[in-house]
């Protein structure tokens, strides 16, 4: 197959991610997925690997860990969701003086079309073999390109795989690894109708990453509902738990709009650490990197204090507080989650605090409108409420968004690229553009005001 093919051939799969709101959790099990790699070698136990779950923060955390470890000279893998413009985003491999966030600072290292297409030829085969068997459910697409992620980390011979689950944990796909590191950042009330409609139900399927193999859980910060399911995972699996806000923090020292310095404090201390990725909440999750990575080097990964430095300052990952100016200032941000919108908020207003926020709006179907609302109204000036084209966005009423946005200015333009030209053409010299409520809606607007302005 060559890459259009295979890519052809992958979306023949069922898409959880395009129908949330018609999966039940009966529709996950870890059976086919353990089959599949089953009949590939397994190769998921070629390469240490960490683990990733949490509602926000997973994703950056990620990249922080990645960063780090590809600059001490460790082949990386990384393996996130979603992606933004191209599905090879989602599986990276960081090679020292080759693909550095640096070098190629949106996706470096993704999976070449040429290599994509080699490997879904080489599984191929395996995949059709177990369509046939009447006792396993069907493959999924998420299930496939998981499988694939691992065989084509194998082949690269990576040292280390950093792994963001998709949805969860416990019957993640990403959950048939035997991490030796896992990491749960912050947990919210997300996807109850597949994870549970209390913070506990869906602490306890994220914690489910935590595995008697992990020689240490990284854990940022929680609610005490959800804390208490993760220590207690800890206890019965006998791992130590690692507590950002106990063990270690991250005290911010300075932020603008294109960085945040902080100091580490530990078991070691990093004084004045610079990451590129704005927003105070970034500090955080830099923090869990460095948490992680010194856990790793327990275990002999061979990571210097230079590495931790200057991985967490070439880190990059698009769309987090990413500000771009187009004759005015435009914030890009993925935040989805009433708790995600608090801290975003929280650093628009730090850095600018005596502008007034336009706010362009477009959440998935899966979120709760009321409750980002909640957080948002008080903050901003005027909202146009925007659509992605993503098979999960929500077309949101006008009039329901006038009642939750009850005082301010509302309005509906047609598409999301006349929304940005009117926040662009109506806002007054004293407003910034704040584009958020989904990552699908981010990116989409991202790529139109880099086409238009050429920024």
């Amino acid at each position: 197959m060559n890459y259009r093919q295979a890519y052809k051939y992958l979306t023949t799969f069922i898409n959880y991610e395009n129908r949330l709101s018609h999966v039940e959790k009966a529709d996950f099990t870890l059976g086919p997925i353990k089959a599949l790699l089953n009949c590939l070698g397994d190769p998921q136990e070629r390469f240490i690997s960490v683990h990733i779950a949490g509602s926000k923060g997973k994703g950056s955390t990620a990249v922080f860990i990645a960063s780090i470890l590809n600059k001490a000279g460790l082949k990386t893998g990384l393996y996130t969701s979603p992606h933004l413009y191209d599905l090879r985003e989602r599986i990276r491999v960081l090679s020292s003086g080759k693909a550095s966030f640096k070098e190629s600072p949106d996706f470096a290292g993704k999976i070449s079309e040429k290599e994509f297409a080699k490997v879904l030829t080489a599984i191929r085969p395996h995949i059709d073999a177990l369509q046939k068997k009447t006792t396993l459910r069907k493959l999924t697409y998420f299930e496939i390109l998981t499988a694939a992620a691992f065989f084509y980390f194998a082949s690269k011979r990576i040292d280390v795989a950093v792994l963001e689950t998709g949805l969860g944990g416990r019957l993640d796909a990403t959950n048939v690894v035997e991490s030796m590191i896992s990491v749960i950042t912050p947990i919210e009330l997300e996807h109850a109708k597949i994870l549970g409609n209390t913070l506990r139900k869906i602490a306890k399927e994220k914690s489910a990453i935590i595995k008697g193999s992990n020689k240490a859980v990284i854990v940022g910060r929680q609610e005490k509902e959800a804390l208490d399911v993760i220590l207690n995972e800890c206890r019965v699996k006998k791992v130590e738990p690692v507590l950002l806000g106990k063990h270690f923090d991250g005290l911010i020292k300075s932020q603008d709009f294109k960085s945040v310095r902080f100091d580490f404090r530990g078991k070691e201390i990093f004084n004045n650490v610079e990451i590129k990725l704005p927003g105070l909440h970034q500090a955080d999750n830099a923090a869990l990197a460095i948490g992680c990575v010194l856990g790793l080097k327990k275990q002999k990964v061979c990571v210097s204090r230079k590495d931790i430095y200057q991985g967490l300052k070439e880190a990059r990952w698009p769309l987090r507080f990413e500000v771009v100016e187009a004759r005015k200032k435009i914030i890009f941000d993925s935040a989805h989650t009433p708790q995600a919108f608090k801290a975003l908020l929280k650093s628009v207003r730090e850095l600018f605090p005596r502008e007034k926020i336009i706010l362009i709006l477009g959440i998935s179907a899966d979120k709760n409108l009321k409750a980002i609302a909640e957080e948002v109204v008080c903050h901003v000036e005027k909202v146009f409420i925007a659509k992605a084209k993503s098979s999960r966005a929500l077309d949101i009423n006008l009039n329901a968004a006038k009642k939750l946005f009850k005082g301010k200015e509302v309005c509906k333009p047609r598409t999301l690229k006349i929304a940005l030209n009117l926040s662009l053409n109506s806002s007054a010299d004293n407003e910034i553009i704040l584009v958020a409520g989904s990552i699908f809606l981010a990116a989409e607007a991202r790529n139109i005001i880099r086409r238009e302005y050429h920024v």
